[in-house]
């Protein structure tokens, strides 16, 4: 984690987000019930403390600061943001359902028509367009 000496409030609240996802660490492959017991004793003290310190911060910044504006969206979409507290399948965070769905996404966007208004149907079928080679052409 590199050291951000402009500002304390932001490297203490990464600090604890860095506790949480540490404790991730830890439970990940684990059932969900045993998930969740150790985010109950292990997390939940930490997101608690979490929010009201994120309160007690944004009273003593600039509101108009871009830290304020991320303590905001925090608080504002606080009970998605804790909700992996609530069932152990759920987790911290949406980076696994993103690694997963990313060559859908890829192939997706490789299915949108070209500059010159053509679909690349192997794409879109979930195969990789190879050019035909030279001497497959000439018998063609």
């Amino acid at each position: 984690m590199r050291q951000n000496r402009k500002s304390p409030i932001a490297e203490t609240a990464v600090r604890h987000i860095a506790a949480l996802y540490a404790i991730e660490a830890d439970v990940r492959g684990h059932a969900p019930e045993a998930r969740l017991a150790a985010r109950k004793k292990l997390s939940a003290p930490i997101v608690e403390a979490l929010k009201p310190w994120f309160e007690k911060q944004l009273s003593l910044i600039s509101s108009g600061s871009t830290l304020a504006g991320d303590i905001r969206y925090a608080l504002s979409h606080w009970a998605g943001l804790t909700r992996f507290l609530e069932d152990g399948r759920h987790e911290l965070d949406t980076n696994p359902v993103e690694t997963a769905i990313r060559p859908v996404a890829l192939t997706r966007k490789k299915a949108y028509p070209s500059p010159s208004g053509r679909i690349n149907i192997l794409y879109v079928m979930g195969f990789a367009a190879r050019p035909i080679a030279r001497s497959a052409r000439k018998a063609a």
